[in-house]
């Protein structure tokens, strides 16, 4: 994946937000309801730039599982 800076990030989740408004729900289909703060986040394969089919919302353990599954410890 290529770097982007960080103006551009901001920018474009600014961009997301101001479009589709804050991420409410999670998208994940095995969420297991854990959390309750949402997030964009970037799918995997995808470029950062102002396309909404580029991301997807989750709450913030899914993204954490789905950006570093290796990091996430069981139940």
């Amino acid at each position: 994946m290529r770097s982007i800076k960080r103006k551009e990030y901001v920018n474009i989740h600014l961009w997301l937000r101001t479009i589709y408004g804050h991420a409410t729900d999670c998208e994940n289909y095995y969420c297991e309801n854990r959390s309750n703060h949402f997030e964009w986040a970037l799918l995997k394969g995808k470029k950062h730039e102002k396309n909404r089919e580029n991301y997807w919302k989750l709450c913030k353990r899914c993204h954490l599982v789905y950006d570093k599954p290796s990091l996430v410890v069981s139940k």
